[in-house]
């Protein structure tokens, strides 16, 4: 722990930020969490549960929000009702949701004008990594922000891979989560063609096992859809979100993209299915249905 931080407002007590917040507290970081549900911030082990983002967020010394998108930040922050004057000019804002390049340069600017010590470092890992404290934050700050922001992110990650221009630690984390995502649609199309051919999909997995061709990811990611073992992981309402944010920052690029405008639409198809809080890799069951036709 450093000098610099002793206290923590956590803001957004979800599955991902309440590991986040517990690696805080076993680091000895003082931790006030709240989140929109209170029972989450109650979960929070070894930290104070407050009743509102502004009570926990009162006199901190960094305020750390993890909320599933960039208007809920920007809500919990800076919207009427949220953190507001509560934080004092010079705290640090460890901003660590996936928000999209144009809120990530938008809150960068409004925290600015706030006089915050704003650092945006949107993050990757399951929850195990989480709890391992292993996960990987890709952040953006201004060179004199660092050392206060780094003894937080290393009591929770493994990694840090700095940034300086505003928006590219959430440029990095959109194209890793585009490749992920995409990843996971094109081992349901493989697991759908096998089936379609009237062959056996496992023995495609078994095939791969070991193979260059092959991959760990697949290895687990394509029996959890065969046995349609959809708990952990990303959620799919997230990975549809984080597709639309992909979408968008290939636009400002000038790229176009053909794989992640077809996997978001499958996981839209999923989400209207009831499969929205299941992992991501329920987009197989709206590619096995599509792949189908209307049968079930």
């Amino acid at each position: 722990m450093t000098d610099g931080v002793r206290s923590v407002a956590l803001l957004g007590a979800g599955a991902m930020g309440r590991r986040m917040a517990e690696s805080l507290v076993r680091a000895g970081f003082e931790v006030r969490a709240w989140d929109p549900r209170p029972e989450r911030a109650q979960a929070v082990a070894g930290a104070t549960a407050c009743g509102g983002a502004a009570e926990a967020a009162a006199g901190a010394d960094a305020v750390l929000t993890m909320a599933p998108d960039g208007p809920a930040v920007e809500q919990t922050m800076l919207g009427e009702g949220g953190v507001g004057g509560a934080v004092r000019p010079g705290t640090l804002w460890l901003q660590t949701s996936t928000v999209g390049v144009r809120f990530a340069e938008r809150l960068a600017a409004e925290a600015n004008e706030r006089g915050l010590i704003a650092v945006d470092a949107p993050v990757i890992g399951t929850l195990p990594d989480a709890e391992r404290r292993s996960l990987v934050f890709f952040a953006c700050a201004r060179e004199s922000a660092r050392p206060l922001a780094q003894p937080l992110l290393d009591a929770m990650g493994a990694r840090t891979v700095w940034y300086e221009r505003p928006g590219d630690g959430q440029r990095m984390k959109l194209a890793l989560n585009g490749w992920l995502l995409t990843l996971y649609e094109l081992t349901a199309e493989s697991l759908a063609l096998v089936e379609g051919l009237g062959l056996d999909p496992r023995e495609f997995l078994e095939i791969l096992d070991g193979h260059p061709l092959g991959s760990p990811f697949l290895q687990n990611a394509g029996p959890a859809m065969l046995d349609e073992r959809f708990e952990g992981g990303l959620r799919l309402a997230l990975a549809h979100k984080d597709l639309g944010l992909i979408g968008e920052a290939a636009q400002d690029a000038g790229v176009e993209l053909a794989l992640a405008p077809a996997a978001r639409e499958k996981m839209a198809l999923a989400a209207e299915l009831g499969y929205a809080d299941a992992s991501a890799a329920a987009t197989f069951v709206a590619t096995r249905r599509a792949a189908r036709g209307s049968s079930p």
